[in-house]
C-alpha cells in the first residue's frame, strides 16, 4: 500500500510537468535540462540520507549494481524529456500527456513478449479501459486537429521512451537504492540534455526575473525530485506493468490544469474519459494482486 500510494503522488506531481512546460520561458529543451539541475541537490542529500540512516542500503558501487541497465535508463530518460518536452508546445497538455503514457501498453506487452510474464484478465480489461479513456480525454477536446498532430506524434515517440525508462528503472532498482539510482539517472540525463539545449538554438538562460528561474526550481523540485523521485521508489516495489497503468493519472490531471489554467475546455466524452481511466487503475490493480 504505501508504494501504491506513493505511486499516486509521484502520478499527481508529474502532471503538473504541460504546465510548467508553458509557463517556462526557456525552450523546452533547455526546460528539460533545468529541472534535472535544480533536482540534484535534493537527490544528492537524499542518496545520503538514505545510505547513512536507512538500514541494508547498499553502497553505489558493488560488482551486482547494474550499471549499464542504469547508463541504458538514463538515456532513455533523456531522450523521453527531449520527445516530450516537444510534444507539449506543439498540442493541448491533455494530448501531450496522453499520448506520452500509452505507456502501458508497451510495458505490458514487452512484459508478456519477452519476460514471459503472465498478465491476467483484469488487468487486461484494466489496461484497455484507461488507454480508451485516455483516447476519450484527448480525442473530445476541442483543440483536437490536424494543427496537433506533430505534438501528438512526439508524444507516440516519448511513450517508447518512457516505457523503456520505467523496465530498466525497475530492474536497476533490485541492485540499488532509490536515491542512488535517481541521482546518478538524474545527472547522467542532465550530462546528455545540455548538448541537446545548447544545439538546438532555443532560448537556454530565462530572463533574469524571480518568476522565470522560479518556474524552473518549482519543477525540478516538484516534478523531478518528487514525482520522479517516488516514482521510482514505487518501481522498487510495484510491477512495472502495474506501475505503468497508475501513472495515467496523469492526464487527468494534466486535462483539469490545462482547463483551469489555459481554459482548455474539458467536454462530457472527456470527462467520461478520465472516469474510464480510474477505473481502469483500480482493475488493473485487483488485477495484479
Amino acid at each position: 500500500m504505501p508504494a501504491l500510494f506513493a505511486l499516486i503522488v509521484a502520478a499527481t506531481l508529474i502532471a503538473f510537468t504541460p504546465i510548467l512546460v508553458r509557463f517556462s520561458e526557456v525552450g523546452p529543451l533547455s526546460t528539460a535540462f533545468w529541472r534535472l539541475f535544480f533536482a540534484l541537490p535534493g537527490l544528492a542529500l537524499w542518496a545520503y540520507l538514505e545510505r547513512r540512516y536507512v538500514p541494508k542500503t547498499t553502497a553505489l558501487a558493488l560488482p551486482s549494481t547494474p550499471w549499464l541497465v542504469l547508463a541504458g535508463a538514463d538515456f532513455c530518460f533523456a531522450a523521453d524529456l527531449a520527445t516530450f518536452h516537444t510534444a507539449i508546445m506543439h498540442t493541448t497538455a491533455g494530448n501531450a500527456t496522453f499520448f506520452a503514457n500509452t505507456t502501458p501498453v508497451i510495458v505490458g506487452f514487452f512484459a508478456w513478449l519477452v519476460l514471459k510474464k503472465p498478465l491476467s484478465r483484469d488487468f487486461l480489461l484494466g489496461v484497455a479501459l484507461a488507454v480508451i479513456g485516455g483516447a476519450l480525454l484527448s480525442g473530445g477536446a476541442p483543440a483536437t486537429g490536424a494543427h496537433t498532430y506533430f505534438g501528438d506524434i512526439l508524444g507516440v515517440v516519448a511513450a517508447f521512451w518512457y516505457a523503456a525508462y520505467i523496465l530498466l528503472i525497475g530492474k536497476a532498482r533490485e541492485g540499488m537504492p532509490t536515491g542512488a539510482v535517481m541521482l546518478i539517472t538524474n545527472t547522467v540525463a542532465a550530462v546528455f540534455a545540455l548538448p541537446m539545449a545548447l544545439v538546438s538554438g532555443e532560448v537556454f538562460f530565462p530572463p533574469p526575473s524571480l518568476t522565470a528561474w522560479g518556474v524552473l526550481v518549482v519543477f525540478g523540485l516538484v516534478v523531478q525530485l518528487g514525482g520522479q523521485g517516488l516514482l521510482a521508489f514505487a518501481l522498487g516495489r510495484v510491477d512495472a506493468t502495474l506501475a505503468s497503468v497508475v501513472i495515467l493519472l496523469q492526464p487527468v490531471l494534466a486535462a483539469l490544469l490545462g482547463w483551469i489554467l489555459f481554459q482548455e475546455a474539458m467536454a462530457a466524452l472527456q470527462l467520461a474519459g478520465g472516469a474510464a481511466i480510474l477505473v481502469g487503475i483500480w482493475l488493473a490493480r485487483r488485477g495484479s494482486n
